[in-house]
């Protein structure tokens, strides 16, 4: 039978018995009835049932650590000019707090006049085509249609199509002794650096800062905003050596807000082993969702490491300055650490 443990404060009460000696200094073995009956009382106080008695069941108890901190967005991105151009007014403002979905334009450049540029290089890129075509014709009359399709099918302001392959290696030569791929080529840049006259959005998110204005003039390299991911969130914490011992990537543990905002589920993704040298912590990243989450929260949550086995939870009154406890264990008092 599995003994139960049960913690007890006890009334102790120790008498000190001593009699005179008489006139010719012999010891009067007698006690007196009045002595004798306070030590049956006393007796008595050791009754079972009248001690505080508190039964303990042995039992597992997990132990947890505080894992705390705040919530940041999963990206944060700052925007920068490739290409120097006007901003132009646009539907979704670019101002601070405006929200935006992926691939949206958030910003607008004049580009009308490198366009205009560009047309005329495709302009001339066609001509040269067109130069080369009785050439090609008598030469290597097989891949003539091709390429007259190809001349007949561009239209002004579309962006070159690839073009048609050489049958041959002979005919690759004859096609590069016309400059064909070095203008083809050179047109494609231009054509992708037109493409960055628009910003787009690379995820759907929130405009944390802005640095310009419509009617600005920004010019490459200039700093132009910052946005952020506005529905994926992390939480940032240090947790010590041994939380990170027990904890692994995809563990889940609950986050709270102090100020009652609400529960939170915090999945690990990733763990920055350095320690720091100021507070000797691991840096761990969890993946934070849920509703009502939001950067610049601090939350906090518990982290489980270890379980004890055969443990029980006493009062803190019940324990004596050298770290021990009464137990009553088969009617017997004992002190227990």
């Amino acid at each position: 039978m599995k003994p139960l443990f049960m913690v007890m404060a006890v009334l102790c009460v120790a008498y000190t018995f001593q009699s005179c000696g008489n006139a010719n200094g012999k010891a009067n073995d007698a006690i007196p009835a009045e002595i004798s009956a306070q030590a049956e009382n006393a007796k008595a106080l050791l009754r079972k049932s009248d001690l505080q008695i508190q039964q303990i069941v042995l039992e597992e108890l997990p132990l947890s650590t505080k894992v705390s901190g705040r919530v940041i967005p999963q990206n944060t991105t700052t925007l920068f000019a490739e290409v120097q151009g006007k901003i132009l007014p646009n539907s979704i403002a670019f101002k601070e707090g405006t929200n935006f979905d992926k691939d949206a334009p958030i910003i607008l450049m004049d580009s009308h006049e490198f366009a205009l540029a560009l047309e005329a290089q495709r302009s001339a890129f066609l001509n040269l085509l067109t130069n080369m075509m009785p050439d090609m014709k008598s030469d290597f009359p097989e891949s003539y249609p091709a390429w007259k399709t190809y001349i007949e099918q561009y239209k002004a302001g579309m962006s070159l199509p690839n073009l048609p392959e050489p049958a041959s290696e002979k005919e690759k030569y004859f096609i590069i002794t016309y400059q064909i791929y070095s203008q083809y080529f050179n047109i494609k840049s231009q054509e992708e650096r037109l493409l960055k006259y628009t910003i787009k959005a690379p995820y759907a998110g929130t405009i944390i800062q802005s640095n310009i204005d419509i009617g600005s003039l920004v010019s490459p390299g200039q700093p132009l905003g910052t946005i952020a991911h506005r529905s994926k969130y992390e939480l940032r914490a240090g947790i010590n050596l041994a939380a990170a011992n027990a904890i692994q990537i995809g563990d889940v543990i609950t986050f709270a807000s102090n100020d009652g905002a609400g529960s939170f589920k915090g999945k690990l993704v990733r763990i920055n082993k350095t320690i720091s040298p100021e507070t000797q912590n691991m840096t761990a990243f969890f993946e934070v969702s849920g509703a009502g989450v939001n950067p610049g929260m601090y939350l906090e949550g518990d982290l489980k490491t270890t379980t004890l086995e055969n443990v029980a939870i006493v009062p803190s009154s019940a324990i004596s300055r050298d770290n021990t406890v009464m137990v009553l264990e088969n009617n017997t008092i004992k002190a227990k650490r």
